[in-house]
């Protein structure tokens, strides 16, 4: 997926694809619009026990520092096994990437 305009709903689809689907562990949604709510929706799938994803690209989605507060949420979450995310060309300040720091110093990232 690529180069589109996804609204939350899209996210929640795409949420239920990535713990039902057993060989998905690559995910590129740079360019799609997917924003805080829709990282929120994306964040929910993160934590699921089913969730095989390692590789997320949210390059460019205008995520926010409350779009990365989740995503730190999710990767301190024991289930999530996410190695690679690709957070360029967002609406990140300083404080976001302190907080995603701190997440990637916890034992479960």
């Amino acid at each position: 997926m690529g180069h589109g305009q996804l609204i939350p709903a899209d996210c929640i689809a795409i949420g239920h694809f990535i713990t039902h689907l057993q060989e998905l562990y690559m995910l590129l949604l740079h360019s799609n619009n997917v924003a805080d709510q829709g990282v929120a929706h994306l964040c929910d799938a993160l934590k699921d026990g089913n969730c095989k994803l390692t590789q997320l690209d949210l390059e460019r989605n205008h995520i926010t520092d409350k779009g990365v507060a989740q995503l730190c949420d999710a990767l301190k979450d024991v289930n999530c096994k996410l190695t690679e995310l690709n957070l360029e060309r967002n609406h990140i300040t300083d404080q976001g990437a302190a907080h995603l720091c701190d997440a990637l110093k916890d034992v479960n990232s």
